[in-house]
């Protein structure tokens, strides 16, 4: 009898530390008290003060220290962390602690581009939200990011705010994705939470999940993943809560989780798929154990994502497979020719993107290298804590996530493969939901000490701010993360950079839907300002012959079948570096000097004949009509 009275009291010890509630954070519920919002609200706005330095002296080509910048992130997300830490907050507090690191951190971003879009995938969806706004209506394809038309839930959601409110395209775009994080968030803590069934574990998992490394930058660009990714986290908190709801809730929470799969599929394509994979996972646990059989059925969830995937695919959306196919491969491709050692493996801290620069601040690396220790050893520390918490047969969402945070791992493998990259990266976007999970799971023990627990706390949140900057140093060129000069003042004059100042000028000279070969940087602003077709891409062989210092017959007879009427030479090496290639050349120290490559790649076109129409310096554009 005394060992049965024993367990039940380790049991209900258990379930007492994962809910806290103690008097004290009642009453502050009770009398409206901020807790300790405030004090944090005032550091992160010191955070927020060192990133803004960091982006002007970075836009002066002044040459700031990096950690200026890094000190600032830290700032932001170390407090909120410490306090999330404490047993003392109440479940609205944490959450609004969680909600002011998400958009504190997408502040951040914002200050890089106060007024504008200019990170690679933002041109063509801009694009796509003026072309709504000007014709009134969806799928008007752009040549840059074509696929990007075939799914409007983005451009949609933006170009309605414009309308109803006057906004600018940019500014309604600013605001949708600054509540795309919002909802990010909020859905992270519901769904941790719904299964944790802790508000000190949703409010850490939650917070964690700012250390993946697109949070800071990728994450909150103007794309259609950025709000798609929030998306699925709030359908995983809709699925986690009808899981634990009454008959009559869970039909409530079932509306609203098709409500949110309608919006979702419209808006990406992968983001989509992998919604499928979970649910029909699910649905076959279900099917296939008892222990669910009085549980809401999964499978009408599952039958209706797939349903209304395949019918967007079909209907609205054919040339997803002909895009993703050739993607899917050369990443198989590269990894098999990595593993092998038939080619080198990506070089380690480049961040990504065509020519991006390499991290050479030997701190930076060392933050790098720590915080992938640091996620290492707290998510095995995590996951086995969460073998003795968590019942994997009775809950196969929380087994999922738990999964997660192991594939995590094998996601960051992919990096190693050049052209498995971006699906790594992708990914790992997904999967760190798990590790915040885990790691967040770590709280309900370790921080049940006696004596001061504040050490505790504050390494903790030193670790997990770790994790966070490190996360940012590992997922972005080292280039351009902060702001780089779009404008410069002269006389009282302010003169745009040359990629920016030639799609004007088209804009301003050429009819839309004119043909244009151009390498990729300046290929973004000719679709967004000049409305024109871009040749881009190795089909085209637009970067190469663009490139050569001759011509030779066939390719010109090349760009005739593909009725290109303009050429676009930009000497500048960068140019066909989609992140780096629209601003303003700098001097050192504030960074190296403009490679250009030889003057003959511009000269060439002249000997066709084909006249000069526009030439900025480095810039030139070549009317390629009537060139024999």
């Amino acid at each position: 009898m005394s060992t049965i009275t024993a367990r039940r009291r380790r049991e209900i010890a258990e379930v007492t530390a994962a809910v806290p509630s103690p008097p004290v954070a009642v009453r502050k519920s009770s009398d409206g008290s901020l807790g300790g919002v405030p004090l944090v609200a005032a550091i992160v706005g010191v955070g927020l003060v060192l990133c803004s330095i960091a982006d002007s002296l970075s836009r002066a080509t002044l040459a700031p220290t990096p950690w200026i910048y890094w000190a600032g992130v830290a700032l932001i997300t170390a407090p909120v962390f410490y306090r999330l830490c404490s047993p003392l907050p109440t479940t609205r507090e944490r959450l609004a602690l969680v909600c002011m690191l998400g958009l504190a951190l997408y502040a951040v971003k914002l200050m890089r581009a106060p007024f504008g879009f200019t990170q690679p995938d933002e041109y063509p969806h801009l694009f796509n939200v003026e072309q709504i706004l000007r014709y009134h209506h969806l799928f008007h394809s752009d040549s840059l990011l074509s696929i990007t038309a075939d799914y409007p839930g983005l451009e949609g959601a933006t170009s309605a705010l414009a309308m109803v409110t006057g906004m600018s395209a940019t500014a309604a775009g600013i605001v949708v994705i600054g509540a795309a994080r919002l909802m990010m968030m909020v859905g992270l803590f519901g769904l941790i939470g719904g299964i944790s069934r802790s508000s000190r574990v949703a409010g850490l998992g939650a917070a964690i999940y700012a250390g993946n490394a697109n949070f800071l930058l990728f994450g909150v660009q103007f794309a259609y993943e950025s709000l798609a990714l929030p998306l699925l986290v709030v359908i995983l908190a809709c699925i986690a809560a009808r899981d634990r709801a009454r008959a009559s809730d869970s039909r409530a929470w079932t509306i609203v989780t098709l409500l949110c799969i309608a919006a979702l599929v419209p808006t990406h394509h992968l983001t989509s798929y992998l919604l499928i994979i979970i649910l029909v996972t699910l649905t076959v646990i279900q099917l296939t154990s008892k222990r669910f059989s009085v549980a809401a059925p999964m499978w009408p969830i599952a039958l209706f994502t797939v349903v209304l995937t395949l019918a967007w695919l079909v209907v609205a959306a054919s040339a997803t497979v002909g895009y993703l196919s050739p993607v899917a491969g050369a990443a198989f491709e590269s990894t098999l020719h990595t593993l092998t050692g038939e080619s080198p493996p990506r070089a380690a801290f480049s961040g990504g993107g065509v020519g991006a620069n390499q991290v050479n601040d030997l701190g930076e690396k060392v933050v790098g290298l720590a915080s992938i220790a640091i996620t290492l050893a707290a998510v095995v520390g995590g996951l086995i804590y969460a073998r003795r918490r968590y019942r994997f047969r009775d809950q196969p969402l929380t087994l999922l996530i738990v999964l997660s945070s192991v594939g995590y791992f094998g996601a960051t493998a992919l990096r190693v493969a050049p052209a498995a990259w971006e699906i790594g990266n992708r990914l790992a976007e997904f999967l760190f939901v798990g590790v915040g999970f885990v790691i967040g799971s770590i709280s309900i023990d370790a921080f049940r000490v006696r004596g001061r627990r504040w050490p505790v706390h504050a390494v903790f949140a030193a670790g997990a701010a770790t994790i966070v900057v490190g996360g940012a140093i590992l997922g972005w060129p080292a280039n351009t993360r902060l702001a780089n000069p779009l404008v410069v003042v002269a006389d009282g004059h302010r003169i745009q950079s040359e990629t920016y100042e030639v799609g004007r000028w088209v804009g301003s000279h050429l009819a839309p839907g004119t043909r244009f070969a151009a390498p990729e940087a300046d290929a973004a602003t000719l679709l967004l300002y000049g409305r024109g077709y871009v040749a881009t891409n190795a089909t085209d062989y637009a970067d190469f012959i663009l490139q050569a210092p001759t011509l030779q017959g066939y390719e010109i007879a090349l760009w005739r079948s593909k009725h290109l009427q303009y050429a676009v030479v930009d000497l500048r090496v960068r140019s066909t570096d989609n992140a780096a290639g629209y601003f303003f050349g700098v001097h050192p120290p504030a960074g190296p000097t403009d490679e250009l490559l030889p003057l003959s790649v511009a000269t060439k076109f002249t000997k066709l004949p084909a006249p000069e129409v526009f030439d900025s310096g480095n810039i030139r554009v070549f009317n390629l009509q009537g060139a024999g």
